[in-house]
């Protein structure tokens, strides 16, 4: 109404870079709009490291700060649409129609002095030990100080492995909230500099290798579920069970020899739990010797093979384990024909959690390529196992730094309601159940994009905007203030 307009750009500008649909005519506007830049064009790079490129010709030349451009761009644009690097030319290439030649800029030669100045230069050498501790955490070879742990792929989980992996780094405790409050790496080490520089170090003490003969005490979790198991013999809710499609010719034998290799390698696949006058203990097999269970499934057609693999996976997802009794896992093979192959691992939580898989699958490729090759084990020697991690927790969180802790989470959690009183059509069962089911749905591209968008501009992770609308939604629905959800965390 009032006669101005907002240019969103043409949609052959329009890239896809970590989920996010970006216009880079948007950003180009934003950039035209700064005084000193005559031209600008932005262009996704696509090295292995994919970032985005701003190519700008200016009258100031070198006399650019390139922080202050992205100050700028950051105080009108979401966090991952400031470009990661900026390179000054110039004149922008041109095709033969006139047009920015925009295939000519994504295979430019990135001069060395822009990307020091803004991957390395001015960086400390505890700068550079955090962004290290960061590409770790993330999985990702070049970062620089400027950019964002959320807008890179960190989540929730990540944040508590990175502020960990800090812990243990600057022998420090930095507080969560720094890694989702800070913009950038670089706020996030002035804020592990000044805790340093201020003598706040943590008192937690570093984990040690304990003497295996003594009596092994739980980790809090593991006691948890101990008792859960001990109260219901039948509970089956802590399985994890994972299936993988395995495709090529087996060797079934290197095959089960490499998961006997990573047993050897991980006492927690060779512990069991016994009772001791009410307390329970860990147990830990010296050498313990697996076999898997073979099944054959040639003789069906797909139809029927895929119907006979989901009832095997749900009946391995309720299978029963034994506490006092090795093993506390399962592994199924199922053979579809000479080159296709299902397998089926279940683990009590007891032993293993979502990140522990991912380790056990890593580690299966290796071990299983290097016995196929006939290649030597290069896997480092783990000297702190899940057992030494146990008795640490339990010397540390004892005495008052346990009070302080259950004097928090008692005092938060006594006005909590028994349920959430939702106007179901049946009455409760007098046992709970968890008895449950999985409601798959998607998003449109769009609705999507401007959902990250949203949450990338308030510093959210997904899960904490979704776990937010489903607490909305209970809201409602049982019209309760105070609604409590579970949500399982690793440490």
């Amino acid at each position: 109404s009032d006669g101005q307009l907002e240019f969103v750009g043409r949609i052959d500008t329009q890239v896809k870079l970590r989920g996010f649909r970006i216009e880079t005519g948007e950003i180009e506007t934003i950039l035209n709009q700064i005084e000193f830049i005559e031209q600008s064009a932005v262009v996704l790079n696509e090295t292995e490291d994919r970032k985005l490129i701003a190519f700008i010709v200016s009258s100031k030349q070198d006399n650019i700060d390139i922080n202050e451009l992205k100050n700028k761009l950051g105080s009108k644009l979401p966090t991952f649409m400031v470009p990661a690097h900026f390179e000054i030319i110039e004149a922008l290439p041109l095709t033969v129609n006139k047009k920015i030649d925009r295939k000519k800029l994504s295979e430019f030669k990135l001069t060395e002095k822009n990307v020091k100045n803004e991957t390395f230069g001015h960086i400390t050498a505890n700068e550079e030990l955090f962004l290290n501790l960061v590409k770790n955490v993330l999985n990702i070879k070049n970062i620089t100080k400027h950019e964002n742990f959320f807008n890179l792929g960190g989540h929730s989980l990540l944040a508590i492995k990175l502020a960990s992996r800090i812990r243990e780094a600057f022998d420090i405790e930095l507080p969560l909230n720094i890694i989702f409050e800070k913009d950038t790496f670089g706020e996030i080490a002035v804020e592990i500099n000044k805790i340093k520089n201020n003598g706040f170090q943590t008192d937690i003490i570093k984990i040690q290798k304990v003497d295996r003969k003594q009596d092994l005490d739980l980790s809090f979790s593991q006691q948890r579920m101990w008792f859960m198991q001990k109260f219901d013999p039948d509970n089956y809710s802590n399985n994890i069970t994972s299936s993988f499609s395995l495709k090529g010719k087996l060797n079934i034998i290197a095959f089960e020899k490499s998961i006997n290799r990573i047993i050897d390698r991980h006492e927690i696949l060779r512990t069991y739990y016994s009772d001791k006058i009410g307390k329970p203990i860990q147990k830990i097999e010296e050498k313990y010797q697996y076999k898997m269970t073979l099944m054959d499934l040639t003789h069906l057609d797909d139809e029927l093979a895929n119907i006979e693999i989901k009832k095997i996976i749900n009946s391995e997802n309720k299978r029963i384990f034994d506490f006092s009794n090795l093993p506390l896992f399962n592994i199924v093979l199922l053979k579809r024909n000479e080159f296709d192959y299902v397998l089926i691992l279940t683990m009590h939580h007891i032993i293993s959690d979502g990140w522990s898989i991912n380790i056990l699958v890593r580690e299966l490729i290796e071990f299983y390529s290097n016995e196929i090759n006939n290649k030597i084990i290069t896997l480092p020697t783990l000297n702190i196992q899940y057992s030494d991690f146990s008795q640490w927790q339990r010397n540390w969180l004892s005495g008052q730094n346990l009070e302080i802790q259950l004097d928090y989470w008692t005092n938060e959690l006594k006005n909590i309601p028994e349920k959430i009183d939702l106007p179901i059509d049946k009455p409760r069962p007098p046992v709970q159940t968890f008895n449950g089911n999985h409601l798959n749905f998607s998003f449109s591209e769009e609705t999507t994009t401007e959902f990250l968008k949203f949450i990338n501009s308030h510093n959210f992770t997904p899960y904490m905007v979704t776990l937010a609308i489903f607490n909305i939604l209970l809201h409602k629905y049982a019209n309760q203030n105070i609604i409590v959800v579970g949500s399982p965390i690793a440490k």
